[in-house]
C-alpha cells in the first residue's frame, strides 16, 4: 500500500483496470496499448487497442507482432499515474523470450548496451526527506562486461546525487551520495548475481535511523552498513530503468543494462526486513524461482 511506483510483465495489483504497455512494432511503427491476458500477465494472447497506424487485424498482441518484434515506448504505472516512457526509437527496450526476439508466451523486457536502451519517468525517488525501498527481477546476461558499472534502477547527476542500483564484477552494487561532499557510499551484495538467472534486488534507505542505514538484498539473502550519507537528487535526471548515468565520479562510462527486467517496484517509504522478505518471497514464486 506504500508502493509510489509500479512496472511489471504481471499484474502487480487487483485493483488495477489500466494496461500493461504501450508496444510499437518495427515494421511500421504502428503503437498498440497492450493489456493483460486471462492469466494476468503479457502474452502473445493479450488483448490490444491500437493507438497509432493502420493495423486492422486480429486484436491480440501476437498477431500484431507477428513476423516483426516490439519495442516497448511506456510501462504504465500500476500504483500511480508515474508511467515510464521512451520516444526515442533507437533506445526503446524490445520484448522477447528465451533465444528470441518475437513475442512468446512469457514476456520479458530487453535492456541491451549495444543500442542504448531504457525507459524513465520523471519520478523523483530521491531527496533528502525520503526513505526508499526499491525492488527489481532481473535476469543478467552472461556476456555483460563484468569490470564496468552496468545501470539497472536509479536516478542520478553525478555519482554523489542520489541514488542507484547497478551490476559490476558480478554482484550488484546499491549506492547512495551526499552531494555537499560530491562523495558517496556503495553497498555490494554478499550474495552476487548469476548469469542467466532471474534475480530478486531490494534495496532499502532508512533516514529515520540514527545510523542511516543502508540495506541491499539479493535473493534472500541481506546485507547492512552504516553510514552517513543522505539521498540527494540535486535535481538532475528522472528515476531510469536500465541506464547509468555517464559522468560519474567513479570513472564509469555510460552504461546501459545488459540483460532482462521484468518488474521494477519503488516504495514510498523502507520496507521493514519482515515486509522485504514477504515481497521478495511473493515475487519470486511468481516467477517460479523460489527454489533458487
Amino acid at each position: 500500500t506504500t508502493a509510489a511506483a509500479g512496472y511489471s510483465v504481471r499484474k502487480i495489483r487487483a485493483a488495477y483496470s489500466g494496461n500493461a504497455m504501450k508496444v510499437r512494432r518495427a515494421s511500421d511503427s504502428d503503437e498498440a496499448d497492450v493489456a493483460f491476458d486471462d492469466s494476468g500477465k503479457v502474452s502473445s494472447a493479450s488483448g490490444i487497442s491500437v493507438t497509432s497506424g493502420d493495423y486492422s487485424g486480429t486484436m491480440t498482441l501476437g498477431a500484431f507482432l507477428s513476423g516483426t518484434t516490439g519495442h516497448v515506448t511506456i510501462l504504465y504505472d500500476q500504483v500511480g499515474t508515474l508511467n515510464a516512457t521512451n520516444s526515442t526509437a533507437a533506445k526503446q527496450p524490445y520484448l522477447r523470450t528465451a533465444g528470441s526476439t518475437t513475442i512468446g508466451d512469457t514476456v520479458e523486457l530487453m535492456f541491451d548496451t549495444g543500442t542504448n536502451q531504457y525507459l524513465s519517468t520523471a519520478f523523483d525517488h530521491s531527496n533528502s526527506d525520503d526513505s526508499r525501498t526499491q525492488l527489481v527481477v532481473t535476469q543478467v546476461n552472461s556476456s555483460v562486461h563484468a569490470t564496468d558499472h552496468y545501470g539497472l534502477i536509479g536516478a542520478r547527476y553525478y555519482q554523489a546525487y542520489g541514488t542507484e542500483i547497478y551490476y559490476r564484477n558480478g554482484y550488484y552494487t546499491w549506492s547512495i551520495g551526499e552531494a555537499s561532499s560530491n562523495s558517496y557510499q556503495e553497498l555490494v551484495s554478499s550474495n552476487g548475481a548469476r548469469a542467466g538467472q532471474k534475480d530478486i534486488v531490494i534495496a532499502s534507505y532508512e533516514p529515520s535511523l540514527s545510523s542511516n542505514e543502508q540495506k541491499i538484498r539479493v535473493n534472500q539473502t541481506l546485507t547492512q552498513t552504516n553510514c552517513t550519507k543522505d539521498v540527494n537528487d540535486y535535481g538532475y535526471g528522472p528515476l531510469q530503468i536500465g541506464r547509468r548515468w555517464a559522468y560519474q565520479s567513479d570513472g564509469a562510462t555510460d552504461r546501459t543494462y545488459y540483460g532482462n527486467v521484468y518488474e521494477v517496484i519503488v516504495w514510498a517509504s523502507a520496507l521493514s526486513a519482515t515486509n522485504a522478505a514477504a515481497a521478495e518471497t511473493n515475487t519470486m514464486a511468481y516467477f517460479s524461482i523460489a527454489s533458487l
